[in-house]
């Protein structure tokens, strides 16, 4: 049995709120879970909170839903947490941020069919990059980037900084250039999530907010093996929910004619 878990914090620092925010006529949550299920509805998805209101909000629209601690350092700390008090079955767990209000289901078919395939690496994190083809892209601190070692696509670092640095004059040709964003959907087998530290007020946690603030980091830090799986040129990747400006232009996407039928709202 695959396990989904998609935690949803009311707490935003960019967005307060931003969970039950209504996008064309239903609350945020609501769109990351009817992905998730469009995909596979016999998986085991569960919404992880820490607030009431996502909590009514959830069992409102039929999703199974349980309330975490408050103190849980993140989603992935959330997803151990749930698996710790027996709210996942056997097999592998995905998390999937509760803000990937139009998180395309052929990401989840990727990672799904890595976790399943018998040669996986049953041992390491896994998670999703996609190459970057715009100079912004690369400039901006809020897409993640990710350096891998050059065989097996093993996670050398993260950085909200464009990593590696290019010392040359820059061009506008993708091709001369090799950066890679990372894609919020992370993936282990049970023993190797409860073997993740979270420790938040530790001195090496450069996860920590006036640092890179990647929990992705505090895992390279632990030396845990973190492979990356490349996405399609071809598979589109939707922006997530994290300002009011992602807001808006989610909203513009789900109201035009663009999307899949598997991705458009009812």
């Amino acid at each position: 049995m695959i396990n989904v878990a998609i935690p949803a914090r009311m707490a935003s620092s960019r967005l307060p709120g931003k969970m039950l925010m209504d996008i064309c006529g239903k609350p945020a949550i609501q769109h990351t879970w009817e992905r998730v299920m469009s995909y596979n509805d016999g998986m085991n998805v569960v919404i992880l909170t820490d607030h009431q209101d996502i909590y009514d909000a959830a069992t409102k629209f039929g999703a199974k839903v349980h309330m975490t601690p408050e103190d849980c350092a993140n989603g992935s700390h959330r997803c151990q947490w749930a698996l710790m008090n027996g709210m996942f079955q056997d097999g592998p767990i995905i998390n999937v941020q509760g803000d990937s209000v139009l998180l395309n289901p052929d990401l989840l078919d990727l990672i799904c069919h890595r976790m399943t395939d018998p040669l996986c690496d049953y041992k390491s994190i896994h998670t999703l990059i996609r190459q970057i083809d715009n100079e912004e892209e690369v400039l901006t601190p809020d897409l993640a980037k990710v350096v891998l070692d050059a065989y097996h696509h093993y996670a050398l670092w993260f950085s909200r900084s464009p990593i590696p640095y290019y010392r040359g004059p820059w061009s506008n040709d993708l091709n001369q250039h090799c950066y890679y964003g990372h894609i919020g959907v992370y993936a282990w087998m049970p023993e190797v999530l409860m073997d993740i530290n979270f420790i938040p007020n530790a001195v090496y946690n450069l996860s920590r907010p006036h640092y890179e603030d990647l929990e992705m980091v505090e895992w390279v830090q632990q030396g845990k093996p973190v492979r990356c799986h490349s996405v399609h040129s071809t598979v589109k990747v939707y922006p997530e929910l994290n300002t009011a400006q992602d807001l808006e232009t989610i909203t513009n996407i789900m109201e035009g004619d663009d999307l899949p039928l598997i991705m458009r709202h009812a």
